[in-house]
């Protein structure tokens, strides 16, 4: 099987497992050509009221990842930073981390081999946990509670 139709196959895979889920995405494509998803989540249990989720395939994962673009730079004391590498301990399926510009971003994954719409669900549902409580300590909050 050629890298081309493998890929397609992938992003098939992928798609259909949303549509299971029966969540509202969108699709297109990077600068380089490879097959991205978006889904824009608002409730008003989720800190910041709202977050915009990036779905892609790389390397044999399914990353879902969220770029907090409306914070803007998160101060780099030593103590947020080291509170925010804590977080990602807790939530053992997202990692939260900073961009080189110092944006916050939330990252969760779950190997391809193994996708369903559970863990694809699962992986969503960590991604947005890991925002809500990543934003709570970036607003000062230090103790934060995990949904």
């Amino acid at each position: 099987m050629s890298d081309e139709t493998e890929d397609t196959e992938q992003a098939r895979r992928l798609t259909k497992c949303l549509a299971d889920i029966d969540v509202l995405f969108s699709f297109g494509r990077d600068q380089n050509g490879r097959p991205l998803w978006g889904m824009s989540f608002a409730d008003p249990s989720l800190r910041g009221g709202s977050a915009m989720l990036t779905l892609r395939i790389e390397r044999g994962w399914v990353f879902v990842f969220h770029v907090d673009e409306a914070a803007g730079p998160v101060p780099s004391e030593a103590g947020l930073l080291s509170e925010l590498l804590k977080l990602s301990a807790d939530i053992a399926p997202a990692k939260v981390g900073l961009d080189l510009e110092g944006r916050l971003v939330v990252v969760s994954n779950t190997p391809l081999r193994d996708l369903s719409p559970q863990s694809l669900q699962e992986s969503i549902g960590a991604c947005l946990s890991g925002v809500s409580a990543a934003r709570s300590i970036v607003a000062g909050e230090r103790r934060f509670q995990l949904n």
